[in-house]
């Protein structure tokens, strides 16, 4: 009995403990790409307006 927690018994709990940290990275990881994105898009807002703005006073 002994034998077969410590064959079995450690290889399950490294994998529930595999799989709980790469659950814990990918909402981590999610977290992080939403708050980039949210970034990118304020930055292309700006980018546009700079540019609407060079454009307005490119043609006068």
């Amino acid at each position: 009995m002994i034998s077969l927690i410590s064959n079995v018994g450690f290889p399950i709990a490294a994998a529930v403990a595999m799989g709980w940290y790469v659950n814990k990275k990918d909402k981590e990881h999610k977290s992080e790409i939403d708050r980039l994105s949210n970034v990118v898009e304020n930055n292309t807002l700006i980018l546009n307006k700079i540019y609407e703005h060079i454009s307005e006073r490119n043609d006068n």
